[in-house]
């Protein structure tokens, strides 16, 4: 035995020591073929072998159908083979064609993201109890957390992959990709070759052709990141908060949530933008659907005012969904389709923001109007701002009374089938504007926002475009 194979054997074993499982549970290796998983495969047969792992191991395959059919032939005919000499159970676990690409469409995933998702349900399906082993090393780590520093991940996603999530456990994740391949090398052992991994259709592919490069900038990335995760991990754990603190009524078959608004704005603004991934992940989120930041961004903000608690029923418009506080109660609720009635309400950030057919209501900030825009001075609005829909008995207050929102509309003949599409802009404070431009009537603000204009204030410009089909 080599003396790399027994640094791994040790390795190896002293994680999965670790985990503290069941005494009769097998151990369930996902098996692909490739380096990593064969590596791992055969380091538990040979763990086992010496005496040094007493467990039940077997292997499940999961044949996605995302490469040519002779290949994948070609693959399982050398993972069968390579099992029944090593006297491994074998399970062959199959998508079916089509299925990885119909999730994709179906859920508006990457095809890397729906292979992944059906992937691990096969793992648990087939299992049967077991604790499933993943071969993630540690290059995979790196690359994961480089991911996720792009994609604006918090402060959990840069803890990176975990070691054990019950049934998934990865033993070889604190090891370098190389340390193994000289293992395979040093012991002869063959492995497939998945031809996808030499092409740049996936996004970790992509990222691996660039990590020479990033390491020729920054020669000690690879320790810096791991450093980065770890000191995440640190963070995290000192941000937890007891989710008992915090009593939550859901039901996740309707997609509701409700919680209480003082306990709430009482915790951390970590923890509470926590505790709606939370909340979104048990109740609320349609299938698997991720909850984007920028949705939940201006409430945790419209939170973070003395004002909060106000008298207004405050809605904001969250990824699929929608909050709604009223009094000391908070409401999330999953948007349901509603193919008679038309409307729309959303949070005004500073993008273009989607009101319906590829019309967009773009916010800018500037120190004068222009002839075809609408400007609200900037320091006389109460955030959080919406656009929404009109709604029955909507009123418009200025310094010279008030308006009926339904009146306006009849004033300007707008026909009744087309008033959902006027967008409205509302305010703690009240409706601020009215946008009628959108279909070639007129813009009407409250009075306040129609005043002499002095070069010194800011305005907000509201303009409608057209900027292509939401598709």
């Amino acid at each position: 035995m080599s003396t790399i194979e027994k640094k791994l054997i040790t390795q190896i074993t002293e994680r999965i020591s670790s985990y503290a499982l069941d005494p009769d549970r097998a151990l369930v290796a996902a098996f692909s073929g490739g380096p990593d998983s064969t590596a791992l495969l055969e380091l538990l047969v040979r763990a086992a072998e010496s005496g040094q792992l007493s467990r039940r191991v077997e292997a499940i395959y999961v044949n996605h159908h995302l490469r040519s059919t002779a290949e994948l032939e070609g693959e399982i005919s050398d993972i069968t083979e390579y099992c029944r000499r090593r006297g491994i159970p074998l399970t062959i676990a199959d998508l079916g064609e089509q299925t990885v690409y119909q999730h994709a469409q179906k859920h508006r995933l990457s095809t890397e993201e729906a292979a992944r998702q059906l992937r691990y349900e096969m793992l648990l399906e087939y299992a049967a109890g077991g604790a499933v082993l993943t071969a993630h090393t540690l290059d995979d780590q790196i690359e994961t957390v480089i991911m996720r520093v792009f994609s604006g991940s918090g402060i959990e996603g840069l803890t990176g992959i975990p070691e054990q999530r019950d049934p998934y456990y990865r033993p070889l994740l604190g090891i370098p990709k190389s340390r193994l391949m000289n293992f395979l090398e040093t012991a002869k052992v063959p492995f497939c070759d998945d031809s996808t991994n030499r092409t740049g259709i996936y996004r970790r592919n992509q990222l691996r052709e660039l990590m020479p490069q990033i390491e020729t900038v920054f020669p000690g990335c690879r320790r810096a990141v791991e450093a980065l995760r770890e000191k995440m991990e640190w963070a995290e754990a000192s941000l937890e908060y007891d989710q008992d603190s915090l009593p939550v009524t859901g039901d996740s078959a309707r997609g509701t949530a409700e919680f209480s608004l003082k306990r709430f704005t009482a915790l951390t603004a970590y923890q509470r933008m926590m505790h709606l991934y939370a909340c979104w992940n048990r109740f609320v989120a349609p299938q698997e659907s991720q909850l984007p930041f920028d949705s939940i961004r201006a409430f945790l903000l419209w939170c973070r005012q003395e004002e909060s608690a106000a008298s207004r029923t405050p809605v904001f418009d969250v990824f699929q969904s929608t909050i709604e506080v009223k009094g000391d109660r908070v409401f999330w609720s999953r948007t349901v389709a509603q193919k008679e009635k038309k409307g729309y309400l959303k949070a005004v950030t500073a993008r273009d923001t989607l009101l319906y057919d590829g019309v967009y209501l773009c916010v800018r900030e500037s120190d004068r109007f222009t002839p075809d825009t609408l400007g609200l001075i900037d320091h006389e609005l109460s955030p959080p701002i919406l656009v929404r829909s009109s709604k029955e008995g909507d009123v418009m207050v200025s310094t010279g009374g008030s308006k009926s929102l339904g009146k306006l509309l009849s004033d300007w003949k707008v026909p009744r089938h087309q008033r959902w599409m006027i967008p409205v802009i509302e305010d703690r404070k009240g409706i601020q504007a009215v946008l009628g431009a959108a279909l070639g009537y007129y813009d009407r603000a409250a009075a306040v926002h129609t005043r002499t204009i002095r070069e010194d204030e800011r305005y907000l410009l509201c303009s409608l475009e057209i900027l292509g089909s939401e598709g």
